[in-house]
């Protein structure tokens, strides 16, 4: 038989959700819990963070906000990142430059109590991974400088008075 003349035309495939490639917005929310390497080892350095962003901000750019927290010092911090993503599809890098701040009611010592807060620039090493157009997971190194440590969340020594220190991040990531 020709097509189209009667005939039925049958298309199988493998079943997998297409992986969006498309130069569209592409907004997504994030969930995770992170661990925050100070200059002291703590294992009361747990922290959770909400992500908001975009993967398609400006050009190749996107940009993403953080809100955390972190239960042990009753810590809260934001920041606000560029982000550049090294590929699309099921596995996706990227990177990302930013600055926070952190507010915490406690000095790093627990000697007094106030409130504080230490700013910080911070960088983004991550990957994707993509389970369906909307849900996958991701993880990273969130390394970060801050500028001063007059709180308990930043998660350095007591008596620095500012430093580098490094988290790890993992979480669910919803697209939409």
């Amino acid at each position: 038989m020709v097509p189209g003349q009667g005939s039925t035309v049958v298309v199988t495939g493998s079943g997998a959700t297409p992986v969006d490639t498309g130069t569209g917005p592409r907004t997504y929310l994030g969930i995770s819990a992170n661990y925050a390497f100070g200059n002291t080892f703590s294992t009361s350095a747990l922290r959770y963070t909400a992500t908001l962003g975009t993967t398609r901000l400006l050009g190749g750019l996107g940009g993403r906000v953080n809100f955390e927290y972190q239960p042990s010092t009753a810590a809260f911090g934001g920041d606000v990142n560029l982000t550049y993503n090294l590929g699309e599809g099921t596995l996706a890098p990227y990177l990302g430059l930013g600055a926070g701040v952190t507010y915490s009611s406690n000095n790093p010592a627990f000697t007094t109590s106030g409130d504080y807060l230490d700013y910080y620039a911070n960088g983004i090493v991550g990957v994707d991974y993509r389970f369906t157009d909307s849900i996958g997971l991701f993880a990273e190194a969130n390394p970060r400088y801050y500028f001063s440590n007059n709180g308990s969340g930043t998660g350095l020594a007591a008596s620095a008075s500012g430093g580098f220190g490094i988290g790890v991040r993992a979480g669910l990531k919803f697209s939409f």
